[in-house]
This record gives C-alpha cells, structure tokens and sequence, in this order.
C-alpha cells in the first residue's frame, strides 16, 4: 500500500513539473559543487617561487562536464578583483606551469608567485575567490581563503642531542633538538628527522619532536624552543648498522632549515631465536598423484626487537637422494592466520592465528 502510494506521488510530481511555466536555468542536482581547497595559507615573496592551488570540484554529470574554475583575489572581500586566473584539470598538458597531476580527475590547479597577484606584494590579507562552471551554464557556489602574504625566513636548527648508538637494551634514549625563528617559535609547525643507513637507499621519516612539555615524548620544558622524542623498539624494526638522522625544522609558511643538520647513530640488531619446534616424525605418502597429505609445521619464533622485525621463518627440505626438495628453495612458514588452500598453499597454509 504504502509502496503504490510513493509511485503514485513520483508521478504526480514530474507532472506538476512539466506543466510549470517556468524553465528554471538550474535544477536539483546541476550544479557544479566545490568540495574542497588545498592552498598553503602564507605566501613569502621574498623566496620568489610559485605556490600551487588545488581545488576539487564535484558535477553530478561527472568531471567532464565541468569547463573550469575561476580564480579571483581581491584586498577585501567586498571590494573589486585585483587579479583574476583560472584553474585547470589537464594534468599540465595544455598548461605546463599549472601543476595539475592528473587530467578529468575534478582536482583543478593552477601556480602563482606572489608578484603575480600583486607588484610589489603588500603584506597583508587577500582574499582568494572561487567559482566553478559548467557546459550547461552553472555555476557553483562562491568560496573565498584568506591568503597572508608577509616576509618570512625559514627556522634554523641550533643544537642537537642525540646517543651515539641505541640498541634494545638501551630503550627510552632521548633525542633533543633546539629551534630558533625569525616569527617566535610559535610559528615553528613540525620538527621532525629523517634516517637513512650511511651511503645506501633514501631516507626514511623516522619521528616527530614536540615542545609541549610532555614526558610521553620526553619533553621537559613546554615552549622552551627545545623539541623532544623517545626512541623506542619500533625505530630497530629492520634496522642495523650505522645511521644518518636528518633533522628538519618547518614553520607556517612550510619553510625548512635551508640545510638539513645531520647527525650519526650506530643502531644494534640481535638475532631471532627459535622457541619451539614441531615437526611430524612420520608424513604418509599419498596413494594417487592427485592427492595430498597434510601435516603441520609450527615454529614458535621470538626477536628482542618484537616479531615485527622478523621478516621470515623457513626450513630446507632434503631428499633421501641427498637432493633438495623444491627446487632447493626455501619452503616459508606463514603467520597469517589464514586456513589451508591447495590452490595458494604457499600462502594459504592453515595458520591458526595471526
């Protein structure tokens, strides 16, 4: 009943709707909408490089049928535009200096140096004005940032405390660094460092440091401009050897130290251990080619660095013609919680729990 009563008013409804004598430019579900904008919301002239703005834009006739997104930036927000530009979504092909990654994703971008928009930059607010249209005529809603353009220089990093070396027996080691800016330490946004084993690969982000007088990240003072961390066990997770720690300070203008300040660390890994072993003393051999036997193998492994530093359990088969079974590889033991398939049994090996 109540079903029929739904389809009754549906029908009543795109009837009143198209005997109106008006042709409203815009119907329910048209317009283009803006979602989202990502644009760093201080701009330094004195650096002269091109910050980049995104914004994503959603149609309910998809991507393609949005044309563009205009940008407007005026002193005020009532006040007339003293620049205006538009935002693409081509992944840089038809504009080369817009920044945009990928084209008819609905992320339109564009790139401005400050002495674009004003020559010579005052310092100060400016209102950045949004509007996305469409094929049909739409337009979205209007969306405005404020944008603080002002001189800045970047923070520099004054003294660092760190161990020489760090093992699991040395846990709760502190790492200290002292920051100075130009704008207070209040405009300090991350302070934070890097590793990377010496002379091999990339560096990895490691941890961030913190000035709120926290003992949790080992911070004594808060506001004291000195940023504290604890290492701890997940820092040896695969790691041995010698280590460069990078550290890097950024403020609200998403400047950083213009050097990195590097400094060593000797980082000691010990071996897992094999707990227990269970092994079947006897495995029947299968009566037809297709079939299978199935027993299990179960390691009980450890590690001092947890068992998120073991990356692997195996054992070699050998053959009673002294040959190696599987081809002489490794035969892996799983710890994934997964029940026993045939068709993946490399994987898929009957573990218990993960």
């Amino acid at each position: 009943m109540s079903k029929v009563f739904f389809i009754i008013i549906a029908v009543l409804s795109v009837i009143l709707w198209s005997c109106s004598d008006e042709d409203p430019a815009v119907t329910i579900g048209s317009t283009p909408n803006i979602t989202e904008i990502t644009v760093n919301d201080k701009w330094n002239p004195r650096l002269q490089q091109k910050y980049k703005i995104e914004v994503r834009v959603q149609d309910p006739q998809g991507p393609d049928n949005i044309t563009g997104v205009l940008l407007a930036v005026k002193r005020d927000s009532a006040g007339s535009a003293i620049f205006s530009d538009s935002l693409y979504d081509d992944g840089a092909y038809y504009n080369p200096e817009d920044g945009d990654v990928l084209a008819r994703d609905g992320i339109f971008s564009n790139r401005f140096l400050p002495t674009e928009i004003s020559n010579p930059p005052q310092p100060g607010l400016y209102i950045f004005e949004f509007i996305a249209h469409d094929a049909n005529g739409n337009q979205s809603q209007q969306l405005q940032v404020a944008i603080s353009f002002g001189e800045n220089s970047p923070p520099e990093i004054v003294n660092i405390s760190t161990p020489d070396s760090f093992s699991v027996f040395a846990l709760d080691s502190i790492i200290t660094v002292t920051v100075s800016d130009s704008n207070g330490i209040e405009d300090i946004s991350a302070v934070y460092f890097e590793s990377r084993k010496k002379g091999i690969g990339s560096a990895k982000l490691e941890q961030f440091l913190y000035d709120n007088g926290d003992p949790g990240h080992g911070d004594a003072i808060a506001g004291d401009s000195v940023f504290s961390t604890i290492l701890k066990i997940p820092f040896l997770v695969g790691k041995t050897g010698l280590y460069e720690l990078f550290f890097y300070a950024e403020d609200s203008f998403d400047e950083i130290n213009e050097l990195p300040a590097v400094r060593e660390l000797s980082v000691s890994n010990y071996a897992p251990e094999f707990n227990s072993l269970n092994v079947p003393a006897l495995i029947q051999v299968p009566a037809q080619p297709q079939d299978f036997t199935r027993e299990i193998i179960t390691a009980t492994v450890s590690d001092p660095e947890t068992l998120a530093d073991i990356s692997q359990v195996y054992f070699y088969s050998l053959r009673p013609d002294s040959v190696l079974a599987n081809g002489g590889r490794p035969i892996q033991l799983r710890d994934n919680g997964l029940p026993f398939n045939i068709n993946n049994a490399g994987e898929e090996v009957g573990d218990e729990l993960a």
